[in-house]
Parts: C-alpha cells; sequence; structure tokens
C-alpha cells in the first residue's frame, strides 16, 4: 500500500484504521477520533509526518486498493468501487482518469498483456 513514513505510532494506527476500513465512507474526523487526537490536531501532524493531507493520502490509498483489484482483473468496477469506498463504477472511472490519465479498463487491459510472471510480480 501507500509508502507513507510516518514517525508516531499514531499516524502509523491512523493509517491502519484507514486499511481496515477502507470501503466505509471515512472521514478527517473518523481518524482523529481513531488516534485520540482533535481534527485540527490531527490534520497537522498528519501533514508534518507524511507531506500529504490526510484527505489526499485516503484518496491515494483507495486508489491503490483500486489499481491492485483492477490488474488482477477479478472484480467488476463495481464491486471494486464498493471495496474501496468510492461511489460506483463511474466515480471510479473519473478518478482514475483524473490521477493516472488512463480510464480502469486501459489498466486492466494492460495487466492482461504482460507475462504471467510480471503479473506476480506487480499484483
Amino acid at each position: 500500500m501507500l509508502a507513507l513514513a510516518p514517525k508516531s505510532d499514531r499516524i502509523q494506527t491512523a493509517l491502519e484504521y484507514v486499511r481496515v476500513n477502507l470501503s466505509k465512507p471515512l472521514r478527517v474526523d473518523d481518524l482523529a477520533k481513531a488516534v485520540h487526537l482533535s481534527t485540527r490536531q490531527f490534520g497537522r501532524i498528519f501533514l508534518s509526518e507524511t507531506g500529504e493531507s490526510p484527505v489526499k493520502a485516503l484518496e491515494r490509498l483507495r486508489l491503490e486498493a483500486a489499481r491492485n483489484m483492477i490488474e488482477r482483473g477479478r472484480y467488476s468496477l463495481e464491486t471494486i468501487a464498493r471495496e474501496v469506498g468510492l461511489r460506483d463504477g463511474r466515480h471510479i472511472r473519473e478518478v482514475f482518469v483524473r490521477a493516472f490519465g488512463t480510464a480502469p479498463q486501459s489498466l486492466r487491459r494492460e495487466a492482461r498483456s504482460l507475462p504471467a510472471d510480471e503479473n506476480l510480480v506487480n499484483g
């Protein structure tokens, strides 16, 4: 998953909370409560330790999880969207184009065209 390297246990705990609850609607307030900090304090510490805002990190974690599932090619976009906390297949397409400059279906086709041993390394 996302290669953030927080220094404190609290921020590591927050990231683990995100990973475990990825399919749920998560807000920064939820993450702050999970680590017993105010939302404002959590946001400052998170940004300081990771270089990203909690909102951006959450979006990137969702995108990484979606990308891994898409590359494996086992699930529909609707299912993937539900599993990673995105609204639906249309939303996942919009987010992918904005983040990666390509549609999820293109990514899936590319992954299928790789030799089997490369798919194992990437998946």
